[in-house]
């Protein structure tokens, strides 16, 4: 990418922070410590903003600065990574599918537990004690 393309991507981006923010240049401008007509140069791509500027206008302004500076045609992941992906989802999907009547289960064994240490016994927060909510539970 030559610099001429470089510099009008990075005014569109300045543009962009600034509107998003609802700042105009000469408020960036007066933040910054610098004069509107600079931010005005980059916005129109004639001066390439630098690095530090750009940091400083998304730290004022409280917007992310994006600037992809390489080939703007993205490519789609290699099919061993999609493969990779579908797998990770899939693991992650089963992992936390949890079964209904265990939960109910350890729901009771850990009120029964607690029995000793409550006057009068358990109760769940539904208001039944552990085995009338076991006998309650849908799907059994």
């Amino acid at each position: 990418m030559d610099a001429e393309t470089r510099q009008r991507l990075i005014g569109r981006e300045v543009k962009r922070v600034l509107s998003n923010a609802g700042w105009s240049a000469r408020r960036a401008a007066a933040e910054m410590g610098i004069s509107h007509e600079t931010i005005y140069r980059w916005m129109r791509g004639e001066n390439q903003a630098p690095i530090d500027e750009l940091a400083k206008l998304a730290e004022i302004t409280g917007q992310p600065i994006t600037i992809r500076l390489g080939d703007a045609k993205e490519e789609p992941p290699p099919q061993w990574a999609r493969v990779l992906i579908a797998e990770i989802v899939e693991a992650s999907q089963a992992a936390l599918a949890v079964d209904r009547a265990e939960l109910v289960r350890l729901a009771a064994e850990a009120a029964i537990a607690q029995q000793s240490r409550t006057p009068g016994g358990p109760v769940l927060g539904n208001g039944l004690t552990p085995p009338e909510a076991a006998e309650r539970s849908p799907g059994q």
